[in-house]
């Protein structure tokens, strides 16, 4: 297997619409139709929505009052602009920062979040955030935008195996093919 690999000379807002078209070719390579894409303020999410028409995207965004207590950088514009191209704005606490930075400021310890975010940024702060906002969107998806459907189909399943059906076998949660 042989895969490209580009480099940018420079960080910066230059290189988004390259990087997603690279991301974009490289998705329908794969037949992926799920993206997950980071969005400070939502400049890059509003792009990503034309770029990636027909896919279903989720957006991750800071969490509220990183730079700034009670502040959302992610503009409310942007927000709108992605909710109604059927995109999906996920605004949760980082998986790995959140509690282990709380930890680590009251305690003057590292826990083990902030140790895995350090050796993932050995290989470049864009592989950090790659790892970090596929957990979260993995995490909130299940937690938000599905809320209620895993219960019933505990409940659900815990009845059938109640009866009968399915003798021997423990109630599954299975991920709904989306």
């Amino acid at each position: 297997m042989e895969i490209k690999a580009v480099y940018f000379e420079k960080p910066g807002i230059e290189n988004t619409e390259e990087t997603l078209k690279l991301a974009k070719k490289r998705a329908e390579e794969l037949g992926i139709k799920t993206i997950v894409v980071a969005s400070t303020v939502g400049d890059t999410a509003v792009r990503a929505m034309d770029v990636f028409k027909g896919c279903k995207i989720i957006v991750v965004t800071h969490v509220t009052g990183m730079r700034q207590p009670d502040v959302q950088e992610f503009a409310e514009e942007n927000k709108k602009i992605v909710e109604a191209k059927g995109g999906i704005v996920l605004t949760t606490t980082h998986a790995l920062g959140g509690l282990s930075k709380a930890m680590r400021k009251k305690y003057d310890t590292f826990v083990l979040g902030e140790v895995i975010a350090d050796a993932l940024r050995i290989f470049g702060q864009g592989i950090k955030v790659v790892c970090e906002i596929a957990a979260m969107a993995a995490d909130g998806w299940t937690g938000t935008h599905r809320r209620g459907y895993y219960r019933r189909r505990w409940q659900r399943a815990g009845r059938r195996h109640r009866r009968g059906d399915d003798a021997g076998q423990y109630p599954r949660l299975l991920r709904p093919q989306d």
